[in-house]
């Protein structure tokens, strides 16, 4: 299944979710995203109602591609 439509102010919240599962410090991510405006509440349809600026929704790249460099604390143990 093809996801292309997801926009990166909606994945950010569901990697957070799963980046703390994963064992990972989000903490200083997820102030950043909310500082700006941005919410941590993950919607049950997987996506957001509304838009957001384009300032906010490169925020959400840039905090995307910082989750995903972030080790994983079972690398981090091994």
């Amino acid at each position: 299944m093809r996801l292309d439509w997801v926009q990166p102010e909606d994945l950010l919240p569901h990697e957070l979710v799963q980046s703390v599962a994963e064992g990972r410090d989000t903490s200083a991510v997820a102030a950043r995203w909310v500082a700006a405006g941005g919410a941590l509440d993950v919607p049950a349809g997987g996506a957001s109602d509304g838009g957001v600026s384009g300032r906010l929704r490169e925020l959400a790249r840039d905090l995307l591609a910082e989750l995903d460099a972030m080790p994983r604390a079972s690398a981090i143990d091994a």
